[in-house]
């Protein structure tokens, strides 16, 4: 459904076959798996390459700048979204989000930053839910009781290892292509601290959409919200968009349609920031980089 089905009307018709959808990509932790051009093409439809004429799926496809991107999880929501509407249907988008390194080395580990970051692409997208992918399909780590045997990582299901802290395999460690590490303990608090946040903004995130009201020029994925009978305007943003990673440290100005003036308060971040006739900016550090904006009064 989400690449390899050219044909729209057949693969909507799988839209059909369960109340609520969901279909898997490993955008993060693939890693060269995905760069096929079969995929570029399905994201890019007016890429300018005679090979997305037949779908070959020979060739490098997406640079892994373009595959490894948080941003991509966005896609997961719209093409399923998509094929609803092809099928005449309306139900909601559940997105997997892997948590380890489901293929084992070569192929890299998701960070805590990435998966969270992720997770809140999907939700800017429209998803209903995130659920969590620890499954082991390579031998790099053992999310399932398999028995690990590479050398990325060893390690046992986030959850349930990472929030015990008597679990012998608490403070398991992952790598990332040998570069950085980090623990099962520190994947399983992001996943906590994402659920906290997500679940704390749930009135906001299934407030009206308010649609065409928020903007903004850079490469950033921006869901506005119209809250409390239109008394509050609340701006979801993280950095990049499917296939477009963002500059480092990139400087964003959102532009508001009711043209407000005055403070913008950063949810969790203990900031505010400041919009002058219907315009403010903010920097995002990197690809990881999620914002929320408060702003009283109307999208």
């Amino acid at each position: 459904m989400l690449f390899f089905e050219t044909n729209n009307s057949q693969a909507a018709q799988w839209m059909n076959y369960s109340d609520i959808e969901s279909a898997d990509s490993y955008w993060i932790s693939g890693s060269n798996a995905m760069q096929g051009y079969s995929i570029a093409c399905m994201l890019v439809p007016s890429l300018s390459d005679p090979r997305c004429d037949n779908y070959t799926g020979n060739g490098t496809g997406l640079t892994l700048a373009q595959e490894d991107l948080p941003a991509n999880y966005a896609y997961n929501v719209s093409r399923l979204e998509l094929l609803d509407t092809v099928a005449g249907t309306s139900k909601p988008v559940i997105v997997p989000v892997e948590t380890d390194c489901p293929f084992g080395p070569p192929r890299p580990c998701t960070t805590p930053a990435q998966m969270t970051a992720s997770a809140w692409h999907a939700l800017i997208a429209g998803a209903r839910g995130i659920e969590w992918f620890e499954q082991d399909y390579g031998g790099g780590s053992t999310t399932d009781g398999d028995t690990g045997s590479g050398t990325s990582a060893a390690c046992p299901g986030t959850v349930y290892a990472g929030l015990n802290s008597s679990d012998p395999n608490h403070n398991c460690v992952y790598y990332r292509d040998g570069n950085g590490s980090y623990t099962v303990a520190q994947m399983a608090a992001a996943q906590a601290s994402f659920y906290g946040e997500a679940t704390a903004l749930t009135p906001e995130l299934l407030s009206p959409t308010a649609v065409g009201e928020v903007s903004t020029s850079a490469d950033v994925s921006v869901l506005a919200k119209s809250v409390d009978n239109n008394t509050e305007c609340w701006v979801f943003a993280g950095a990049g968009q499917p296939i477009k990673p963002p500059a480092s440290n990139m400087s964003a100005t959102f532009s508001l349609a009711d043209r407000y003036s005055g403070p913008v308060t950063v949810y969790g971040e203990s900031r505010t920031l400041t919009a002058v006739n219907g315009s403010f900016t903010d920097a995002f550090a990197d690809a990881n980089a999620v914002h929320i904006y408060q702003i009283p009064g109307p999208c």
